[in-house]
């Protein structure tokens, strides 16, 4: 797989975390010289022999380096791990796809600082994307990318969203403990004390219930035995750790995170520093003091500050104008530092740097004196001093939580599939969404179905649709009950769609699609009533495909031939396949063509020749002239006449035409 992936990127360097196994670093260092040689063969023109460099860095769990700061750029690999994924059990569907369905939509940040970075548009992710932690956005994107098509999974998803529905104040709690706190609460549980872990789960009584086997639905839900799996001594042990060595109470003041009592020189650096403001002040007032009282009132428009800016020192800044020659005069060792306006001094304040004194209106003209010299030198790298021990004990401490990373990871883990399961469950209960019932039968129902997206723009006027597919929609209620039997529904496998544009064509393809698919991810679906069976593939011709095309340097009619190539080779009798306006823009003898080569009926085609025809030359269309069609409107035009001529009072005459004729439809259908 490595060798795969290096010669697609062909990388400089890579970069592995220091605890690759040994077989990772061999597979890194070998050069790619046979896959290489194969892709030389095919004309890619690539060099195997190239030397790769392969650097080693500390694990990813702990640190959160950017990845530019780890070094990522052009011609480096940066690898974390390599795992294998199975693509049984996944919904399989392409990328263009979930473009074109507005599943994802990636736009530009329109703020100037989120330049060359972007954010979710207006798409189905983003709509139920509600979740309060980071490691819960991520894990909620990987559902999106990677339905699921296991039943059992996806019973278990509804059966916690549907539970969460029944509490919503428990789900509020939740969600409030889980943005508040994060991992925090979990990791301060004790697995003994049932009162304090319902409290950490958001004060749930259901979760008490672990000693009582089968007393609570909740008890037999994945989640809860993750989370009661994830707490124990070990974690408890790595939250009291945390605690002791960590204030995590309150915001961090000046970086500072370290609990007082850890570290006696750390303590007493604090101390000096927070004692920094009120020494300042001193020394302000005490070079005050030097010029003579006469001479300052003339200056009196001026204010003085001790300043402290990083880089730089302390200086002493004057606000109002540069100091007159008369206090040059008095004040010999002082030298000009630079000179600005309010923003150095500002921006140094905001910075978390130490001052005396207060600062007014007007510039700002900074000078060295034998006072700032001496601050330097006793005071200059103090923060630093502070933060370089901070770093120290918590590399320490980051030393001892790697002891408990599998179950740091299992924790967290389970609060990420918490926080997914909560955001549906949120979504649900604002948007009026419904739970899917979910079966291994090739049927489609949906009672009432919305677009997810579309009904949020028409103010309450989008109009819900139905739709069947393997199950007549005349005989619900039977098919229902034949599906509960095992037995297979017969029905519709195709529906054709016509009308005029803007009717609403596309919109209700892709609903019948975005619900199918929701109901993979784990979601309750905008319907009022729904039946999937499961899907293995949701394949599209949608026109929002074809932009593709730009950039694969061929027309729109080439790119949705090789999208039809790809459906008629990849569906299967499981799969969802939606074909929206394939051909469109060619002449009419050529989208004839395109159908039959599609597989078409060549007496559908003739028929539709037929038509076309017909309408341009201004004629009417005739019923098609098929002999089955001819003898069931004989034999129903017969019953017809006969019922004409019978009496009313005659029942028994009346029951029995209108039978036989309801006999002739069904035989034609």
């Amino acid at each position: 797989m490595l060798q795969y992936v290096k010669l697609q990127v062909n990388p400089q360097v890579i970069v592995l975390p220091a605890t690759a196994e040994a077989d990772l670093l061999a597979a890194a260092k070998a050069p790619a010289a046979a896959a290489a040689g194969a892709a030389a063969l095919a004309g890619d023109g690539i060099e195997g022999d190239a030397e790769v460099v392969v650097q080693l860095q500390r694990p990813s769990m702990f640190t959160y380096d950017r990845q530019e700061d780890a070094g990522g750029g052009e011609g480096m690999l940066l690898v974390d791990k390599l795992t294998e994924m199975k693509l049984e059990g996944h919904l399989l569907i392409h990328g263009p796809s979930l473009s074109a369905l507005d599943v994802f939509k990636e736009e530009e940040h329109p703020s100037a600082m989120g330049i060359s970075s972007s954010k979710e548009g207006a798409s189905v992710y983003g709509l139920l994307q509600r979740c309060v932690t980071g490691m819960g956005k991520r894990l909620l994107r990987q559902w999106f990318l990677r339905p699921v098509v296991q039943l059992e999974v996806l019973a278990d998803r509804h059966d916690t969203i549907e539970l969460l529905l029944e509490a919503p104040s428990t789900n509020d709690a939740l969600r409030a403990v889980m943005k508040q706190d994060g991992l925090e609460p979990w990791l301060q549980l004790d697995p003994e004390d049932d009162d304090a872990a319902a409290a950490g789960f958001g004060g749930g009584a259901s979760f008490q219930a672990r000693h009582q086997p089968a007393a609570s639905p909740w008890d037999k839900l994945a989640i809860i035995l993750k989370l009661l799996a994830a707490i124990g001594p070990q974690l408890t042990a790595c939250g009291t750790l945390i605690g002791d060595v960590l204030d995590l109470s309150s915001p961090p003041a000046d970086g500072c995170l370290v609990q007082p009592g850890v570290c006696d020189a750390l303590d007493q650096l604090k101390a000096t520093h927070a004692a920094l403001p009120e020494l300042l002040t001193q020394v302000v007032e005490s070079e005050l003091q030097r010029v003579p009282a006469q001479v300052a009132r003339r200056y009196s428009s001026q204010l003085w500050s001790m300043v402290y800016i990083p880089q730089v020192g302390f200086t002493m800044c004057v606000t109002g104008g540069r100091l007159a020659e008369e206090l040059l005069e008095l004040l010999p060792d002082y030298d000009l530092a630079f000179m600005g306006d309010e923003g150095p001094a500002a921006a140094a304040a905001a910075a978390g740097a130490d001052m005396g004194g207060q600062a007014g209106d007007g510039s700002c003209t900074y000078y060295y004196c034998e006072c700032t010299q001496q601050l330097n030198s006793q005071y200059g790298d103090l923060q630093q001093k502070i933060q370089d021990l901070e770093t120290s004990i918590c590399t320490e401490l980051i030393k001892r939580l790697l002891e408990f990373g599998p179950r740091l990871a299992a924790a967290a883990a389970a609060v990420a599939e918490l926080d997914c399961l909560a955001s549906f469950a949120a979504a649900a209960r604002e948007l009026g969404y419904v739970r899917p019932t979910l079966t291994t039968d090739d049927v489609l129902l949906i009672e009432g179905g919305r677009h997810p997206l579309t009904e949020l723009l028409t103010d309450g006027r989008f109009i819900p649709n139905d739709t069947c597919l393997g199950m007549p929609a005349a005989e619900t209620t039977a098919a229902e009950q034949q599906q509960q039997q095992g037995s297979e529904a017969a029905g519709p496998r195709m529906i054709l769609i016509t009308g005029p544009n803007a009717s609403g064509k596309s919109v209700y393809m892709k609903q019948v699609a975005l619900l199918v698919y929701l109901a993979h991810v784990g979601s309750f679906v905008p319907a009022q009533r729904a039946i999937v069976g499961l899907r293995d593939r949701i394949l599209t011709r949608l026109p929002c495909c074809s932009m593709e095309a730009v950039a694969q340097h061929a027309s729109s009619f080439m790119a949705d031939l090789g999208q039809v190539s790809t459906i008629l080779h990849r569906a299967t009798s499981r799969s969802l396949v939606l074909l929206d306006e394939f051909g469109k823009g060619t002449l009419t003898s050529d989208g004839l063509n395109c159908a039959r080569m599609c597989g078409v009926d060549r007496a559908v085609l003739v028929r539709a020749s037929d038509v076309l025809s017909l309408q341009q030359a201004g004629q009417p269309v005739s019923r098609l002239a098929l002999p089955q069609l001819q003898q069931r409107d004989e034999q129903y035009w017969q019953l017809m006449q006969q019922l004409a001529a019978v009496e009313l009072s005659d029942e028994g005459a009346v029951v029995r035409l209108l039978a036989a004729m309801m006999a002739v439809e069904a035989a034609a259908s």
